[in-house]
């Protein structure tokens, strides 16, 4: 509707009124939820956004994209342990999630729990053996853990991929 088009307009606040509005009109709108949390997001709003969010999951729990934006919230407002939960809520309904798999391994690696942030960067690098994140994380873990010889070799991967990123 409009208010989709605004916000692909970058029409940010516009979006949000006209979201607000239709909102008014039929408050389990999941269209409107789902766009008025994206506008927060982006607005950095992110508290308000985490409660937008979570009337949508409660509406429809199985939206991949709005779980991972949950998520994401939870990372970047440092509350990892919030944020493994609602990754490992993507990582059910899609286990070969990259973005996820990789959230989930740096919230692990914020909470120094090396071996699941170990685990949750080696199923990545099963899928992607190219993602710089869980390179760099790897690699980070295994220097922690005095395996030099695992850490040269995640970080010589990585110089292969991204040579200016080490």
């Amino acid at each position: 509707g409009k208010a989709d088009i605004l916000r692909l307009q970058g029409k940010q606040q516009l979006a949000l009124v006209s979201y607000d509005h239709a909102l008014s009109i039929e408050p389990d709108n999941i269209r409107a939820l789902a766009g008025k949390g994206d506008v927060l997001f982006a607005l950095g709003n992110l508290s308000e956004a985490l409660v937008t969010y979570e009337e949508k999951i409660r509406l429809n729990g199985s939206d991949l994209r709005t779980l991972f934006n949950v998520a994401e919230i939870h990372s970047r407002l440092n509350q990892p342990d919030q944020a493994i939960a609602s990754y490992d809520k993507v990582l059910l309904l899609d286990p070969r999630n990259v973005s996820a798999l990789v959230g989930e391994g740096d919230a692990f690696y914020t909470l120094k729990n090396y071996i699941l942030a170990l685990r949750s960067y080696d199923s990545v690098l099963n899928i992607d053996t190219k993602s710089i994140r869980a390179l760099t994380g790897r690699g980070d873990i295994l220097l922690l853990q005095k395996d030099f010889t695992g850490s040269i070799i995640s970080y010589n991967t990585l110089l292969k991929i991204d040579p200016k990123n080490v």
